[in-house]
């Protein structure tokens, strides 16, 4: 018995040809989530390359701020020691001019090139005159000489807890030094925690890093100490 080859061709043809729109039909919905998987793919990965890089900057920046901050941590520290041994070479008043060459050679030894752009107030707080003022500066240009001595002297009692400070003196330095940080830090949070530390402040309207610290003469009573600001 032969088998009609043609025959069971022709049957079998109408039936794929049935499933033919079936397959043209997906095809084009296969392709399209076939390219959304691809896009979405590639958009996680971007999304994933992005933060990582902005981890790593972060990290970065991180890293130098904090490098940053005990660098400058270590120069003023020593600057602060290097004015402790000349308040006791020249522990009088009248001895003034001569402190200030002193500071003046130290200023050049420890805040050369390439320390960056700043401002260096260095102040007296007389036990004799119990007055504040600026002895040294390294710009020869300082505008508001008065206010930025009040502002060291409010940080300084603040930071002392002098009970002889009277509240009328505390509320007007109070007032020079939250000008002279440009209302960015409460002055007596900056007075009794951010003695030698690397803190912030709006002075002359612009960002510049802040640290402030003082030492006392315990033989004359005499206060001395600075004021940093780097832009």
């Amino acid at each position: 018995m032969t088998v009609d080859n043609n025959k069971n061709r022709k049957s079998i043809l109408p039936k794929q040809n049935r499933y033919l729109p079936i397959i043209l039909w997906l095809f084009p919905l296969l392709l399209l989530n076939l390219g959304w998987y691809v896009f979405s793919y590639i958009d996680n990965r971007w999304d994933e390359n992005k933060w990582e890089e902005q981890s790593k900057q972060d990290a970065e920046l991180l890293s130098a701020s904090s490098d940053f901050e005990y660098c400058v941590g270590k120069i003023t520290s020593r600057f602060l020691d290097e004015l402790k041994s000349g308040v006791e070479t020249y522990p009088e008043i009248y001895q003034k001019e001569k402190l200030r060459d002193y500071i003046f050679k130290r200023y050049n030894d420890k805040f050369e090139a390439p320390f960056p752009e700043h401002n260096l107030f260095v102040f007296q707080i007389s036990a004799q005159k119990n007055k504040s003022e600026l002895i040294f500066s390294n710009n020869s240009n300082v505008v508001g000489r008065t206010a930025l001595a009040k502002a060291f002297e409010y940080l300084v009692r603040v930071n002392m807890l002098d009970s002889s400070y009277s509240e009328s003196a505390k509320n007007s330095g109070a007032k020079m030094t939250n000008s002279f940080l440009g209302g960015e830090s409460d002055p007596s949070v900056m007075a009794l925690s951010q003695k030698g530390k690397v803190s912030y402040s709006l002075y002359q309207y612009k960002p510049h890093y802040f640290i402030w610290d003082y030492i006392k003469n315990e033989k004359y009573g005499n206060i001395y100490g600075y004021f940093l600001l780097i832009e």
